[in-house]
């Protein structure tokens, strides 16, 4: 699609969040998927993933 991905990651009161702002795609995802994996190494008892400033979001 040609945007980037922006990911930043913060520890809210509860949990971690990840918030993703961009494009979404075949392209981008295995950034995503890294973060992820970080976060969830920590072994949080949940995380959230904020996708409301995603312009487009298509993994087929």
């Amino acid at each position: 699609m040609g945007d980037d991905l922006a990911i930043v990651v913060w520890h809210g009161a509860v949990c971690p969040v990840i918030a993703l702002r961009g494009e979404l795609d075949a392209a981008t995802v295995a950034g995503f998927a890294r973060e992820v994996d970080r976060v969830l190494a920590d072994r949080p008892a949940a995380a959230v993933a904020a996708l409301s400033r995603l312009a487009f979001c298509g993994l087929a």
